[in-house]
């Protein structure tokens, strides 16, 4: 039943909204009050709530990237704990069969260095031993590239790298996470009253449009775990330069899961076409050998849809890999 109490409930307000999910959300939120605020017939109408709004979201995302790992999908403050296990679990298994292919009639002895206890000891992998098996397997990848792929090569030697990450990254964490914890959390409660006020004054805005409601707070992104994969790309980027990593018609919400594996900070985000370089205000930044989630919409039109990545190296070019989740 809804009463007067629970109407005024601010439901941003719940422990059950991690950090790491409000962060995008309410950045998604205020990119796109920012836009409506200047389309007609809305112009200049969320000015006051915008502005409370931007005044508590920077300091609070600014909080959230000081953190010592960049946060995603819910997991610990560290990305790669059980996240990057899971997926060289995955990607060993995947490739089992091609790799089985290549050497396992003629080369057995070539076949045994990827797995030597079939799948096994990967299956049974642990934090403590999951570094010695990726070396191995990236070693016996690097060795024999001539007969697989360098993607393959590449992806086998991120795993090395995110995975030594996750472990300095475990060892920061551990003393330093909970450094500026009250910093966070007060900058949370600020968040949530303005995100609270910036909503009821889109309800009535918006005349409870439930089509223009969802489209600025699709509110169901904070609460689920986004995990149905529709695409994977990977690749390189030049010093300063830009690359296109996919063109769809985002039309709905999509979260983007960004791993930098190279030494340069990108930025990553969509853009109008597929060489349009993506700068601070159009983009999410991923710092070095770092993850990141963040949430992708647009217009559903043909512009804003072309995920581009943008190497911020002087001189040094970038790594990358990208996994599309689709809300369920």
């Amino acid at each position: 039943m809804r009463t007067l109490e629970n109407d005024l409930d601010n439901f941003f307000a719940t422990s059950r909204i991690i950090d790491k999910k409000m962060d995008p959300f309410a950045g998604s939120v205020v990119n796109k009050i920012t836009t409506i605020n200047t389309t007609v017939p809305y112009v200049g109408k969320f000015t006051a709530p915008l502005g409370v709004l931007t005044a508590a979201y920077n300091p609070f995302h600014t909080a959230m990237l000081d953190l010592p790992s960049d946060l995603t999908f819910g997991s610990s403050s560290v990305e790669v704990g059980d996240v990057v296990l899971s997926d060289f679990q995955h990607f060993a298994s995947n490739y089992k069969g091609m790799i089985k292919d290549i050497y396992f009639e003629d080369h057995h002895e070539i076949y045994i260095t990827f797995y030597p206890d079939d799948l096994t000891d990967i299956n049974a992998m642990t934090k403590a031993t999951a570094l010695p098996i990726m070396t191995r397997f990236a070693l016996a990848v690097h060795t024999n590239v001539a007969d697989l792929t360098p993607e393959l090569d590449t992806r086998a030697a991120a795993f090395v790298t995110r995975q030594i990450a996750a472990t300095s990254g475990r060892d920061v964490a551990t003393g330093s996470i909970g450094d500026d914890r009250s910093t966070r959390d007060t900058g949370r409660d600020a968040l949530d009253e303005a995100l609270f006020e910036a909503y009821n004054f889109s309800k009535y805005i918006f005349k409870c449009d439930y089509n223009k409601m969802h489209n600025v707070f699709p509110l169901e992104t904070l609460l689920r775990h986004p995990r149905h994969e529709i695409e994977h790309y990977s690749g390189n980027v030049a010093a300063l330069s830009t690359v296109n990593v996919a063109e769809a018609l985002y039309d709905g919400t999509y979260i983007a899961m960004v791993r930098n594996i190279s030494n340069s900070d990108m930025l990553a985000g969509l853009a109008l076409t597929a060489d349009t370089a993506i700068t601070a205000t159009n983009g999410v930044l991923i710092k070095a050998n770092k993850s990141k989630s963040f949430i992708i919409t647009s217009t559903g039109t043909n512009t804003d849809h072309f995920l581009n990545i943008t190497n911020l190296n002087l001189t040094d070019a970038g790594n990358w890999e990208i996994d599309i989740f689709k809300q369920t």
